[in-house]
């Protein structure tokens, strides 16, 4: 992997890390900030824009290489004129919500403030995000999240907009429920397997 690594940044210019970086944010960028402007659904970031972000990233970056990556090597993106569209939606979610978590002193901010102007454009990314922390027993983000949510909508149900984070707050309490009963179970079976069943802990 190293070598791949080494010969990737020789090629490009960049680091892996730091291309998928800057994807993230794209995605998310592409995903909270311009609605749905692809009449397929995908995500749509400028080729303009990426160039840019590509730039920002080093002035040594070889952009043609780069592109390569992304369109043909991959096939993550497809090029189409003066911009770039995911190949699939769920592509430029994970992607986001991977930025939404990359950034923990900003994620309640950054995808909150993106979930209240389009619930419906950011569920998927939302739902993901609570994934990513599930997998990882991230519980204290998970509450700090939930608590956030229902903060925002403390004024009650009265918009979708509100229910929407109701609903937001809920997945992520849930999860946390599945998950700690998925902690009992584990537990429960590695008493039966151990004999240990009738002694109390």
């Amino acid at each position: 992997w190293k070598r791949c690594a080494e010969s990737f940044e020789e090629v490009v210019g960049c680091s892996y890390p730091e291309l998928i970086g800057l994807l993230q944010r794209m995605a998310f960028e592409a995903i909270t900030h311009t609605g749905d402007p692809s009449p397929a659904g995908l995500a749509t970031i400028s080729t303009r824009e990426l160039m840019m972000g590509l730039h920002e990233l080093s002035d040594e970056i070889n952009i043609s290489e780069a592109l390569s990556v992304l369109t043909r090597d991959s096939g993550l993106m497809i090029a189409d004129g003066q911009v770039l569209h995911f190949t699939h939606r769920i592509f430029a979610e994970l992607l986001a919500a991977d930025h939404s978590l990359s950034h923990r002193d900003r994620v309640h901010a950054e995808l909150l403030d993106a979930f209240c102007k389009s619930p419906s454009g950011v569920r998927e990314v939302a739902r993901l995000a609570i994934e990513r922390l599930l997998s990882s027993a991230d519980t204290n983000t998970l509450l700090d999240l939930a608590a956030a949510a229902l903060d925002r909508a403390s004024g009650g149900l009265r918009s979708p907009r509100e229910a929407s984070l109701v609903w937001l707050a809920a997945t992520a309490v849930r999860g946390m429920l599945d998950l700690s009963m998925e902690g009992q179970i584990v537990s429960i079976r590695s008493r039966i397997a151990s004999g240990s069943v009738g002694e109390t802990s």
